[in-house]
């Protein structure tokens, strides 16, 4: 890894980022903004998509859109620009991290005691979200692939009552698959072509998509580890004011700390780690 640099300052607690082939985008959670910026950086001059947003938390993009939950809203504002005039998506949702989005569909989590896992075309439909699984204890994080839908069920975060969760794209109701059970607080998950990871209890864990029948624990000792990416060859995370790699076969129970930051927001492409601070967006080369 090179040295971090910073892509965007001045921000007001950016939260959730995302990239594209040309630029970053984040969501700054207490000023209330979807921001972008090129991946090259832009000082101090980063471009407002879309602003008067409340607490505004997960963001994903794909070739058309960004998209991001703010309040109790999904909605989607052209890469492009919008005109500082989102479209909704869909509303009376209780989103708090998990969100994501396949060539065809947006998904997302509803974070409460019983709470859902729901899709919408991304060309909207109608307020009309798909209800893919019910009955979820506090769903939080959310990822996708080509077949499935996987998310974290935190629980209690206190009594091991936590779970990874699959479900196919087209739903399955109150038969959610379990890929991991009795999992404390798990929080951030990302998925590759084959295994799905996340974090949980201090350690990052990984399974097979089609399941396993124990996690392989790729690292310990990772306190309050939640931000999660990976890019078929490492996996990346922020733990103890530290943000983390090791290689997704494995790396032995020791992970390399490659930049001392608490990232909000992590997101990665092929040459390089983002990453939102509690003030700045921040990037390094691989």
């Amino acid at each position: 890894m090179c040295q971090p640099i910073v892509l965007a300052s001045g921000q007001g607690a950016p939260d959730g980022v995302t990239v594209d082939a040309t630029n970053v985008y984040w969501v700054n959670e207490g000023s209330g903004e979807v921001m972008e910026c090129a991946i090259g950086g832009c000082g101090d001059d980063a471009g407002a998509l879309v602003s008067f947003q409340f607490h505004p938390r997960g963001i994903a993009v794909d070739a058309t859109n960004v998209y991001w939950s703010s309040g109790d809203k999904v909605l989607r504002c052209a890469i492009g620009g919008c005109g500082h005039n989102p479209v909704v998506i869909a509303s009376g949702q209780d989103v708090q991290q998990g969100i994501a989005v396949d060539a065809t569909n947006l998904y997302w989590t509803n974070n409460s005691g019983f709470g859902d896992v729901v899709k919408c075309a991304v060309g909207g439909c109608g307020g009309d979200a798909s209800v893919l699984s019910t009955n979820q204890r506090y769903p939080y994080a959310l990822a996708v692939d080509k077949t499935s839908v996987y998310w974290t069920d935190e629980a209690s975060c206190v009594d091991g009552g936590g779970a990874v969760m699959k479900c196919a794209v087209g739903g399955c109701g109150d038969d959610a698959g379990v890929i991991a059970p009795s999992q404390n607080c798990p929080w951030g998950i990302v998925v590759d072509s084959t295994d799905v990871y996340w974090a949980a209890g201090g350690q990052i864990m990984k399974c097979a998509v089609g399941g396993c029948s124990t996690p392989t624990v790729l690292a310990s000792g990772q306190s309050n580890a939640f931000n999660l990416v990976v890019d078929g060859t490492n996996v990346y995370w922020s733990a103890s004011g530290q943000l983390w790699e090791c290689a997704a076969s494995g790396c032995g129970g020791n992970p390399t700390a490659f930049a001392s930051d608490q990232a909000f927001g992590m997101a990665v492409d092929s040459t390089a780690v983002y990453w939102t601070n509690s003030q700045a967006v921040m990037k390094v080369a691989k």
